[in-house]
């Protein structure tokens, strides 16, 4: 229960004294020139009259209140290392760069500053303010939502590093924090409109060394991102990834900010050919090591395996000619392919679905979820859950991000399953069921809430498997996902949204 405090009269403090008495907490008699405590210490004795002060406030009472959660103080070496080279690109950011600092739409409502939101808001705020304000939203916000699903990254150190040596890469970083937050927080459905200085930012973007251009264009496409909607993802530049897929370089053999925006590239591809149904740009192999030995730990810590088979299914379906597909080295054990006569499309299936069914099946205890009750139990746990998905709880973005790409992927091959196919071994139990699959991405979205878990192919997929639902709870569910992808992230859906209305409705 609240504890109140009433405060007396005569020990109200007053806020008239000289600045050391103020200081040392002592009372002052507010003798003037010098009153009788400086003299006495032979202290300089100065009072606030010439300098501003915020009104004193009248508290009748204080009221504590219990149970105040405690503020984590561990941060790991990566977030402190980021930070610092944040304070030096502010430092050197107002008077270095000849780049205008977008603006966003003054709103009516300020948020409170002492949120999580306020500590980002920027109605209001000086041009000088705007700045640090836009770049610590990109540092703690927008970057970590770029890093999801890898581990031990130096983006953003390496980035900021970058934005301090280029003025154009801070504005671009600053241009993007922009867009972001206009997103999240414009209430209406209209959606931002096109800076005039779109078409000097590409320009100037040419004008930069071979080294900085990719970075430049990526971060350009970036800003563009949350100005677009889902089905125009295409559109979007995406000059690092066509590099990288004609080459059939590794995500691996690239470095930081390298690596991490050329892998967003291409999951903003991937989304779009799911969403298009159209072949995606991105080479499979550019998620590969050199070794594919399914023996190796990592191939189960990370999800750039499931990504290999998402994007290798994804030209399989719509080429008919996918990439040789490489199947990692086995542990002792034959996989049970179609006999030789039943070559060509169905040995590419089979392929595929058996390595995808092989990373789900031997996922390391870190990619599978701390909880998981199926559909007919969930409601016995969560009594409001009247949508019925199942509750699937991981600790960390990267497993859920992994898993949900393994549903999507299920889910495209058994609609495009060779008709006359039959592995029993393979299509068994639920594993063959496109309603199960479209469930557990559904169970997944629903019952966790790490912000960064809303990346491209996580709400593509929510997308396609929400056309299929037909229970108006479900529908509602979904709904809240939908809401909070724009909430939390910036990803605009208002098209996607009145598409899906329109599915519902007929």
């Amino acid at each position: 229960m609240p504890v109140t405090r009433h405060t007396a009269e005569n020990k109200k403090r007053a806020r008239t004294g000289c600045l050391a008495c103020r200081q040392r907490r002592r009372k002052c008699d507010e003798r003037k020139p010098q009153c009788a405590s400086c003299v006495t210490r032979q202290v300089d004795c100065r009072y606030p009259a010439d300098s501003p002060e915020l009104p004193p406030k009248s508290y009748k009472s204080i009221t504590f209140i219990g149970d105040v959660r405690s503020v984590r103080r561990d941060t790991d070496d990566a977030q402190r290392q980021a930070a610092a080279v944040s304070r030096q690109v502010t430092a050197s950011s107002a008077s270095s760069t000849n780049q205008e600092i977008p603006e966003l739409p003054m709103r009516q409502i300020q948020r409170d500053l002492n949120s999580w939101d306020g500590y980002f808001d920027t109605a209001g705020l000086p041009p000088d303010r705007l700045h640090i304000t836009l770049l610590r939203s990109f540092q703690y916000r927008t970057a970590p939502w770029i890093e999801a699903g890898q581990a031990n990254t130096a983006f953003t150190v390496n980035l900021l590093r970058l934005a301090g040596e280029q003025p154009l890469l801070q504005h671009l970083i600053c241009k993007i924090a922009a867009n972001q937050s206009h997103s999240m927080l414009s209430a209406s459905s209209q959606r931002v409109a096109l800076d005039a200085s779109d078409g000097a930012d590409a320009e100037n973007i040419g004008k930069l060394v071979s080294e900085l251009r990719l970075v430049g264009e990526a971060l350009y496409g970036i800003a563009k991102f949350f100005q677009s909607s889902p089905l125009e993802w295409r559109q979007l530049p995406s000059e690092y990834l066509s590099m990288a897929s004609k080459s059939r370089a590794s995500l691996a053999a690239l470095s930081e900010p390298d690596r991490s925006l050329c892998k967003l590239q291409s999951r903003i591809d991937v989304a779009a050919s799911i969403l298009t149904a159209t072949q995606p740009i991105t080479s499979a192999s550019i998620y590969l090591a050199t070794e594919l030995d399914m023996t190796n730990a990592e191939m189960y810590t990370t999800n750039d395996w499931p990504l290999y088979c998402l994007t290798n299914c994804l030209h399989f379906i719509h080429s008919l000619s996918s990439e040789p597909f490489q199947l990692p080295t086995q542990r002792a054990s034959t996989q049970h392919l179609p006999s030789s006569a039943d070559a060509g499309y169905q040995s590419d299936w089979v392929s595929i679905w058996t390595s995808c069914h092989r990373w789900y099946n031997e996922r390391t205890p870190e990619m599978r979820p701390i909880m998981d009750v199926g559909t007919m139990e969930a409601p016995s746990v969560d009594p409001n859950r009247e949508a019925s998905f199942p509750v699937q709880l991981y600790t960390h973005v990267a497993a859920l991000q992994a898993n949900a790409i393994y549903h999507i992927a299920a889910i495209l091959l058994l609609e495009n399953k060779p008709r006359l196919l039959n592995v029993p071994r393979l299509l068994s139990g639920h594993f063959a069921s496109k309603q199960w699959h479209a469930r557990m991405i559904a169970g997944l979205a629903t019952s966790n809430s790490f912000a960064e878990q809303w990346d491209p192919i996580l709400t593509a997929s929510l997308l396609y498997i929400a056309r299929g639902l037909t229970h108006p709870s479900q529908r509602a569910a979904v709904m809240v996902c939908f809401r909070s992808i724009t909430v939390t992230v910036g990803i605009r859906l208002d098209d996607e949204l009145s598409d899906l209305h329109a599915i519902w409705a007929s």
